[in-house]
């Protein structure tokens, strides 16, 4: 799961990474947990620059 605001988070399956934080999700989702409702992404690369929260859900 990767955090990005307080209402919206982006999780998913960490399927890789290098050197500066760059992720890539498979399965990925924007959750949205004000109106609780998600957007399916799929498979994703996550610029390290913009995480902010990794946690193991």
């Amino acid at each position: 799961m990767s955090e990005f605001t307080k209402d919206l988070r982006i999780e998913g399956r960490l399927t890789g990474f290098d050197d500066y934080m760059n992720i890539v999700l498979d399965e990925a989702e924007e959750v949205r947990i004000k109106k609780n409702t998600g957007k399916p992404l799929g498979r994703i690369l996550l610029e390290g620059d913009n995480i902010t929260l990794m946690m193991n859900t």
